[in-house]
């Protein structure tokens, strides 16, 4: 899942959406809130890397900034800190790559530093108005680049397992056109925010088959996944029964997919609940009795995931993926939008292979 939140604070960097659960004004702010440092560098993996253009570093130096608070300082507008894009794994992932297997961690730590790379790259802009030949002002973007903070948690607000990484985008950005400070444009990358999480799983999943042996794959919905039993993404999902239990009591139904987005939206802050950071140790001797429960150790957890595929895909197993993901648009009702279809493609791909006992190609191959 990748998700975005916009940071508001106060002149000490206090974000509120992570204090008490609620977005209170600026000036209300009080010092029972983490400053957003403080937030992000807790909660396992803290700070891992930073994403930044030169011309961006030699400002960042210029203004003797260093720390996060800093850095986030020296390029926030008046009200806005930045922009968080927050890419999370699935419970199944979370549970190989933190507890069972660091090379699989590696592997994903790999994947989210050249991806911020890419976001640099290519859908990074900013606004700018011209007067076009009718003397009318238009709006037009253009290419920028931005100071991306990627910081890694491992856990829920209820202390599940939960690997994710919060992206922190700076609200100020360079213009690549003359170098100049401005403000962040975010619509490329958030509409594109799909297409993005799709091929950044897939490339995970690539990879774990390829060098790590393991039989990850593309849910219906696009997401990363290396263990077909549910019963892992539940005992890992407090946050989602408890918004379960909630909608039996409101709405009379468990089905969360029958509600409305403001009811289901109801729930969810309903049942969000502070911050709440631990020793990580304890908590991963809390989470491998959880498996233990369920039937797991290492040894099986990895036996269950390893896989059993002969072969790569063949090209007639890549024309055989397009073709399927062709037919469901030609029969659908729906606008055709390429991203569309080629989102179903790369599930399509991971669809074929896992039939065909066959090990993926790379995204490049792909395409």
């Amino acid at each position: 899942m990748i998700s975005f939140q916009v940071l508001k604070g106060s002149n000490v960097l206090a974000i509120a959406e992570y204090c008490e659960g609620n977005v209170l004004d600026a000036n209300a702010i009080t010092n029972t809130c983490t400053n957003t440092g403080e937030y992000y560098s807790k909660d396992g993996g803290g700070k891992l890397f930073i994403t930044a253009s030169k011309k961006m570093l030699e400002y960042l130096e210029k203004r003797n900034a260093s720390s996060t608070e800093d850095m986030l300082a020296s390029l926030r507008g008046k009200s806005r800190i930045g922009l968080d894009m927050t890419i999370s794994l699935n419970k199944d992932v979370s549970t190989l790559a933190l507890l069972f297997d660091k090379k699989a961690h590696e592997l994903i730590r790999d994947e989210m530093q050249k991806l911020m790379a890419r976001i640099n790259d290519e859908y990074i802009q900013t606004r700018e108005y011209i007067i076009d030949e009718t003397g009318n002002k238009q709006r037009v973007f253009t290419k920028a680049t931005a100071l991306i903070q990627t910081f890694e948690h491992h856990t829920t607000r209820d202390l599940d397992i939960d690997l994710h990484y919060h992206n922190i985008i700076s609200n100020q950005v360079i213009r690549e056109s003359d170098g100049m400070l401005t403000s962040l444009s975010a619509e490329k990358l958030i509409e594109n925010s799909h297409k993005i999480r799709i091929e950044t799983y897939y490339q995970i999943a690539y990879r774990m088959q390829k060098e790590l042996n393991y039989d990850a794959y593309l849910d219906a919905q696009g997401n990363l996944r290396v263990l077909d039993d549910e019963r892992v993404i539940e005992a890992f999902s407090k946050r989602k029964q408890a918004m379960v239990e909630l909608a039996k009591q409101r709405y009379g139904t468990d089905d969360l997919s029958s509600l409305s987005r403001e009811q289901v939206k109801e729930l969810v802050m309903a049942t969000r609940q502070t911050k709440k950071h631990a020793n990580i140790e304890t908590l991963k001797d809390a989470w491998l009795d959880e498996l233990a429960e369920l039937g797991y150790d290492e040894e099986s957890f990895i036996k269950a995931i390893t896989h059993q595929r002969t072969h790569l895909m063949s090209r007639e197993d890549i024309e055989k993926a397009f073709n399927i993901a062709l037919s469901i648009y030609d029969e659908s009702e729906g606008i055709f939008l390429k991203d569309h279809l080629y989102r179903e493609y790369l599930i399509r791909l991971s669809d074929v292979a896992k039939e065909q006992r066959a090990v993926l190609v790379s995204l490049d191959d792909a395409q």
